[in-house]
């Protein structure tokens, strides 16, 4: 008989328990600020070897990685130094994290300047690998529809459509037929939930309360 009692406690506690997660999670109970996410390093990259001049200009090994991004580029050539360069072509750039990784998102940092052909990716394409030879299904995202740019304007876009796990990242960028230009990517690790701990902490503490009220209760 105590054993159906306690079960039967047990199962009415989580079923109350449940139902003020849920309550609390539509009436968003718990504010929380956005927590950091972490940056993870990147140990190299490589391009891709396509096209005239392998298909990018510009780079110098560590350009897409420097932390330099958002600079507008006025006029003359040298102004485009920070940014390595594509005309026509779609580029596969391959990170190493230098070991496996949860990977939450990916943030490209770009340049528009539409009187002089550049714009923007149609869309990215990310995959992982453990190996860097075995990557997985590619996940794309959208990121250009044509809509109007601006000229000399910094556009940061985000290129990860859902969270991957792997030591090698490979971005593919889908050429708008003219120039891509990319100054900056950064991956970062997936950002934890406060409110999803929050409300399981909340919901523990109701079991407990519950549990001990049942003891004074005899």
């Amino acid at each position: 008989m105590h054993n159906k009692n306690s079960r039967s406690f047990w199962l009415k506690s989580l079923v109350a328990g449940a139902a003020m997660l849920a309550a609390a999670t539509s009436a968003h109970a718990v504010p929380a600020g956005p927590a950091e996410p972490t940056q993870w390093p990147v140990s190299s990259y490589t391009l891709s070897q396509d096209g005239a001049n392998n298909g990018w200009y510009n780079d110098n090994g560590n350009d897409l990685t420097d932390g330099a991004y958002g600079m507008t580029v006025g006029g003359g050539y040298a102004a485009w130094a920070p940014y390595v360069l594509w005309d026509g072509h779609s580029p596969t750039i391959t990170f190493d994290l230098g070991e496996v990784r949860a990977v939450g998102s990916i943030t490209g940092h770009f340049l528009t300047y539409p009187s002089a052909a550049v714009y923007l990716p149609l869309t990215a394409t990310v995959r992982f690998s453990d190996d860097g030879v075995l990557y997985g299904a590619g996940i794309v995202r959208g990121l250009w529809d044509a809509t109007p740019l601006v000229n000399d304007t910094p556009v940061t876009l985000s290129l990860l459509a859902s969270p991957g796990q792997g030591r090698f990242v490979s971005v593919t960028l889908q050429s708008p037929g003219r120039w891509i230009a990319l100054s900056e990517v950064t991956l970062q690790a997936p950002v934890p939930e406060p409110q999803t701990w929050a409300l399981l902490v909340a919901g523990l503490g109701l079991v407990t309360t519950l549990r001990a009220r049942r003891r004074r209760g005899g």
